[in-house]
């Protein structure tokens, strides 16, 4: 290491110091970006050049951190900051106090900037997420945090900084701000956000709310599955025993599997091979055995990974693209198994006319090779669509063309499920609250799922954005920033094309990420914005899952069984694949 050479040469001479220390420490600091798994090594080494300068040259310390925490760079290549803060809590006194004294005045100070309320947020991303880290730290109180939020938000020219600063806040700090901020304080906050009316925050608003479980107050009331008069009925599987005779242990982790160096979005199981492949925001595909070893890594070049889906049938492998630096497209990418049984590229589909292509499903047919995609047009006059491709109608994947469009949500498109019972039907949910069948031999919407809104002119299923669905049998389960889990049954819709849920449930106050339904169809893998849970359908209870050696679980963003419903594969926020497993 750089600090094992000065210690050399102090042994030779015991007046020498370190010269260009910002190129140094900057060296050492972008050696975070990758994690945690070297965070103690690496502030060992920091710490050791830290006390050959002296606090006279600490400066130069200062100024290599922002350089690199502030790099424009990052936020063009969607890396977080938050890598880089795991260094603060190991410094030694004085310079903890110190930096934090440096810190703290500078990123404010660019956050107070006079913006217009449209600003480009790229220009103080990094800043404001900085800020969320020095709370999540404590280094910023979380009372004093929230006045400051409080007091920007009615400045119409630091409301769009703000409300950036807020979000990251809930978004990393939601225990701080729930458990350990005066109510009242609390109140101030959410008094101030509902006077924030401007269009471009109405995600970000909602997001907040749906997170700090404050009522939007213009969100429509669903009925509780107690009004509709239905309840649910246990379905029965053909394909497993029946419930009664087997009765799983509680489900725990038992393994992690680690390669990836950020955040993941998208796991597969592949039953035909009996493995595992990962990806995320890093950008590379890895392919795991069954046991957690890496069997093959492949870097995507130009794009990252933010949904995937696999066809093992048709030996393909579906992910959706987003591009790596903002010049490059969204994409459609296809990869599919050679003669060894590797992945190879077939096709790289890049939509020039797309702002985004936000999820992929493959819809498993006997023949064909069809997949279904969520497309946002940078077209600000054209509606969300979902589209239905087939792989296997063209010899140029580039060339490839949508066999239908449809569209008929009205905000972007962010789950697609496939209908196990009948091969042209498949769901989609959105963040306009909507949930819909399609059948992909009809130009338009099969059903709606919810209830007719007439303020709105059509049908809601939950009260904030659908962040998951999952299919099986006539059931469809679906998840929100609601907070609340829904089971639908396909058989329910009437004349009207509409239906009510057999049944709604609130896990921990929090958002629902992913649903994962069980091997018994009667349970659930449930993934939250605070925990990790077995949920029961039928007596409507949740059980938190934990490893088995007590290691914290991660914020999961995809979950996916392996063929016998034995093992449960998770990918998330840290960075590995998490395998739990029942024992029977």
């Amino acid at each position: 290491m750089v600090t094992e050479l000065f210690s050399i040469l102090k042994q030779l001479n015991p007046g020498v110091k370190p010269s260009n220390t910002v190129e140094l420490f900057k060296t050492l600091i972008r050696k975070l970006k990758d994690g945690s798994s070297h965070v103690d090594s690496i502030s060992k080494d920091i710490n050791t050049l830290l006390q050959e300068i002296g606090m006279e040259n600490f400066e130069d310390f200062f100024t290599s951190f922002t350089d690199v925490i502030f790099d424009p760079d990052l936020v063009v290549q969607n890396s977080s900051v938050l890598p880089y803060f795991g260094v603060l809590t190991r410094l030694p006194e004085p310079q903890k106090t110190a930096l934090r004294e440096k810190l703290i005045p500078k990123v404010l100070k660019f956050l107070t900037i006079k913006r217009q309320v449209d600003c480009d947020r790229m220009e103080f991303f990094s800043y404001a997420e900085a800020f969320a880290a020095l709370v999540k730290l404590e280094f910023v109180s979380i009372a004093g945090a929230v006045t400051t939020l409080s007091t920007l938000l009615q400045k119409p020219e630091n409301r769009c900084a703000a409300i950036t600063m807020l979000g990251k806040t809930v978004e990393l700090c939601l225990h701080l701000l729930t458990e350990k901020c005066e109510p009242q304080k609390l109140q101030e906050l959410r008094t101030v956000l509902q006077t924030v009316k401007d269009d471009v925050f109405k995600y970000d608003v909602n997001y907040i709310e749906e997170n700090m479980s404050w009522k939007n107050v213009g969100s429509p009331k669903l009925p509780q599955a107690s009004d509709v008069g239905i309840t649910y009925a246990k379905p029965q599987p053909s394909n497993v025993p029946n419930p009664s005779q087997m009765v799983p242990k509680t489900l725990v982790g038992i393994n992690s599997f680690s390669g990836h160096s950020n955040t993941l979005f998208a796991v597969c199981y592949d039953d035909q091979r009996d493995q595992i492949i990962s990806s995320g925001k890093d950008g590379n595909v890895i392919v795991w055995t069954k046991d957690g070893k890496q069997k093959e890594k492949i870097v995507i070049p130009r794009h990252y990974t933010c949904s995937m889906d696999l066809n093992s049938r048709q030996k393909s492998l579906f992910i959706c693209g987003v591009g790596k630096d903002p010049s490059v497209n969204p994409a459609i990418i296809c990869y599919t198994y050679n003669e060894k049984g590797n992945l190879i590229l077939r096709g790289t589909l890049e939509k020039d006319s797309v702002k985004l292509v936000s999820c992929v499903k493959s819809l498993i047919y006997d023949s064909g090779n069809f997949f279904a995609t969520g497309e946002t047009s940078k077209s600000n006059t054209e509606r969300e669509k979902v589209r239905v491709y087939d792989g296997s109608s063209v010899s140029s994947f580039e060339k490839l063309q949508p066999l239908i469009t449809y569209e008929e949500h009205e905000d972007i498109i962010t789950s697609l499920a496939h209908y196990p019972n009948a091969e042209s039907l498949f769901f989609s949910g959105s963040r306009d609250c909507s949930i819909k069948l399609w059948d992909r031999r009809q130009p338009r919407s099969a059903g709606t799922f919810g209830t007719f809104q007439p303020n709105l002119g059509r049908a809601v299923a939950h009260e904030g954005m659908i962040t998951c669905l999952d299919a099986f049998d006539n059931i469809v389960v679906s998840g929100s920033l609601d907070k609340k889990v829904m089971v639908w049954d396909l058989r329910t819709l009437d004349g009207n094309r509409f239906s009510q849920p057999l049944l709604r449930l609130t896990i921990d106050e929090s958002a629902i990420l992913k649903v994962a339904v069980g091997p018994i169809n009667t349970t659930a893998a449930v993934s939250t914005l605070k925990g990790f849970y077995s949920v029961d359908f039928t007596s409507g209870t949740s059980v938190p899952l934990s490893f088995l050696d007590k290691r914290p679980t991660a914020r999961y963003h995809d979950l996916k069984w392996n063929i016998g419903g034995r093992v449960l594969f998770a990918a998330g926020d840290d960075m590995r694949v998490d395998q739990y497993a029942y024992s029977w």
